[in-house]
């Protein structure tokens, strides 16, 4: 009976160590899901100031096209205007590239392993807690057996 009891003891032990390396790798988990959100955050204000440098860019481009500047100058402002445009094409590119990877952080897979982490945490709780109701149950079974007056009401609660 001895034996029983701590098989049982030891199979709660490491019930509860595996709920708690659990609990553990959930914060982990939770933590990488904070910091990912942070980096989206970053990313979403690096991708509204270059569209507002984009935006800056047509307007010159615009303004140096409704100016109409002859000669020297214009050849001057058309060069800018066109490496404006350059840039401008440069940025936009660069915008969809960050677009790509914010959507590509979202995390859908960590969120998902969260999610079936924390089913497989209610799971181990109940076992856990299924466990020590035996092992209470195992107790008072070896403490009525170690009575004598009380080995003639014993009954099975499983």
């Amino acid at each position: 009976h001895d034996v029983a009891v701590a098989a049982l003891t030891a199979e709660v032990a490491e019930k509860h160590d595996a709920l708690m390396r659990m609990k553990d790798h959930l914060k982990e988990l939770e933590e990488q899901l904070r910091q990912s959100d942070m980096q989206t955050h970053f990313k979403d204000d690096i991708i509204r100031q270059l569209r507002k440098e984009v935006k800056l860019g047509r307007a010159k481009e615009s303004l140096a096209e409704m100016l109409g500047l002859k000669g020297g100058p214009r050849a001057q402002m058309k060069a800018k205007i066109d490496h404006l445009h350059s840039e401008l094409e440069e940025r936009e590119i660069e915008i969809s590239r960050l677009e790509g990877k914010l959507e590509a952080s979202r995390l859908p897979m960590v969120e998902a392993k969260l999610s079936k982490l924390e089913m497989e945490l209610v799971d181990r709780e109940r076992s856990v807690l299924a466990l020590c109701d035996k092992l209470d149950y195992v107790r008072r079974y070896l403490s009525k057996l170690r009575d004598p007056k009380k080995i003639l009401v014993l009954s099975v609660d499983w």
